[in-house]
């Protein structure tokens, strides 16, 4: 029963819009640091007091201006 509740959990992890700094290395496999950079350069990060959440639709398209082709 818990690992299917580990699975729905994880679904609605990689659906979410925000993500949190700390979910960084398992969606993208960059380090929280270098994360972090990038989101403020994105202008993706919402602060809400002290919480950072990261608009991902806003990340990754940043992310791929970066693109080489």
């Amino acid at each position: 029963m818990s690992s299917e509740r580990n699975k729905i959990l994880k679904a609605r992890e990689l659906q979410s819009k925000y993500i949190r700094y700390a979910d960084c290395k398992k969606l993208y496999g960059i380090g929280r640091t270098k994360f972090i950079q990038l989101a403020n350069e994105a202008h993706a990060v919402i602060k809400v007091d002290r919480l950072a959440l990261v608009d991902r639709e806003c990340f990754e398209r940043y992310m791929e201006s970066f693109r080489k082709y």
